[in-house]
């Protein structure tokens, strides 16, 4: 197989969604159009533009970079009113490649593990992309068939909710799939806001389901949501026998 990392600093394109909570389940989020943002660091402004296809997107230059271990701050204003919130870009840290298997009932294979889901002092999300559209036979499958997305977190607590959670062992792909993982580092107060917002969705329910509540915010000022900023490790591999 073929694996290639990345660690440098990259420049890219970043896209921020701005909306309007929403007062009900599965609603849909309305946009907010017309508001004023930008990020900085210690060295840089990145004033951001909102797309005129898409109402509520707002896009950085294509040579937006933050570097480890500075601080970044991020100003939203609309109308009268002011968000800010800020973090500490953590650098991205090497990582244990997943590990996957041959299914017992067929010639397909499924993911064994991916990252310890607890650590009280390193906290992670895994996001891994799987596209087997190129596999002979899959060729003309909708995507939902044959490409998938996932996120895995490692956190500094242990909940039944993701102890259970089923959505490894259901994905079935076939050899040739082309995957590529990425590790995000992340701040105690991002873990915080995540296993927050699980809880309240993917982890909720059953038997051993926990208090609700609101979930947190780093931001100042009358908006909710969560501020970060990540260094991230990619790997690309291929899955064979």
């Amino acid at each position: 197989h073929k694996t290639t990392t990345l660690k440098a600093s990259l420049t890219k394109q970043h896209q921020l969604f701005l909306s309007r909570p929403v007062a009900e389940l599965n609603g849909l989020p309305q946009p907010v159009s017309g508001a004023s943002i930008s990020i900085a660091s210690e060295d840089s402004i990145y004033v951001l533009h909102e797309d005129v296809l898409r109402p509520g997107y707002d896009l950085t230059q294509n040579n937006a970079c933050v570097f480890a271990g500075l601080p970044c701050s991020i100003s939203i204003t609309y109308g009268d009113t002011i968000l800010t919130a800020s973090t500490t870009v953590l650098a991205g840290e090497s990582y244990e490649r997943l590990r996957y298997s041959k299914n017992s009932s067929d010639s397909l294979y499924h993911i064994d593990w991916v990252a310890d889901q607890y650590n009280p002092d390193d906290y992670a999300i895994y996001e891994i992309i799987m596209d087997w559209s190129m596999v002979p036979g899959y060729e003309n499958y909708s995507p939902e068939n044959n490409t998938a997305k996932l996120y895995y977190y490692t956190l500094y607590t242990l909940d039944v909710g993701e102890i259970l959670q089923t959505d490894l062992a259901k994905l079935s792909f076939p050899l040739g799939t082309q995957i590529i993982e990425r590790r995000y580092s992340i701040t105690k107060e991002h873990a915080s806001f995540i296993r927050s917002l699980m809880l309240e969705t993917s982890w909720h329910g059953s038997l051993f389901d926990v208090a609700h509540g609101n979930v947190p915010s780093n931001f100042v000022g009358p908006g909710l949501g969560f501020f970060a900023a990540c260094g991230v490790v990619e790997t690309t591999f291929t899955v064979n026998e």
